[in-house]
């Protein structure tokens, strides 16, 4: 293993170096020691990731009309998020060359899941890796202003039930 003067770490492979990328910060970070051996540390700024994955996880009651508030949020992540999935699947054909990377959808997702306090909505969607807190707020920002025009969808709340009463607890 060597460096090569480009500044990529090159491994020896079938009768030629395989690049692999080296991160370069360009600027000073602070991540603890503990925390770069017990968790895994991803670099946003260098390399293939020009685009990241974000999810947004929206909670409904159970008695709200969930398939309505899907097909909302879907609406939601594909004007939002629609537009990133050529401009990334033609990144991914220029990294392709280099290293293995399998076909990819890359269109936006909404996941559903049923929690204890309600049905979990989870908006998966590309954005550039240095937009994503602007990513959320829009799509949150718009969920909020689309689901209080709507009179069947509720956001759910996580609850947590005392009985006071000292007896059986009816």
């Amino acid at each position: 293993m060597g460096f090569t003067p480009s500044g990529s770490r090159a491994v020896s492979g079938a009768n030629r170096p395989i690049p692999c990328p080296v991160f370069r910060m360009d600027f000073p970070a602070a991540i603890p020691n503990g925390k770069v051996f017990a968790d895994p540390v991803a670099i946003h700024s260098k390399g293939m990731h020009d685009f990241i994955w974000n999810e947004v996880a929206v909670l409904v009651t159970f008695e709200s009309n969930w398939k309505k508030a899907k097909d909302i949020l879907n609406e939601i992540a594909v004007a939002h998020a629609g537009h990133l999935a050529e401009p990334a699947q033609s990144k991914l054909r220029e990294y392709a060359r280099d290293f293995l990377i399998g076909q990819v959808d890359l269109a936006p997702k909404v996941f559903t899941t049923v929690e204890a306090n309600g049905i979990l909505l989870t908006v998966r969607h590309l954005c550039r890796s240095r937009h994503r807190r602007e990513s959320i707020q829009e799509i949150w920002e718009e969920v909020l202003d689309r689901f209080a025009a709507c009179d069947d969808v509720d956001f759910a709340c996580r609850v947590t039930r005392r009985n006071d009463s000292g007896g059986s607890g009816s």
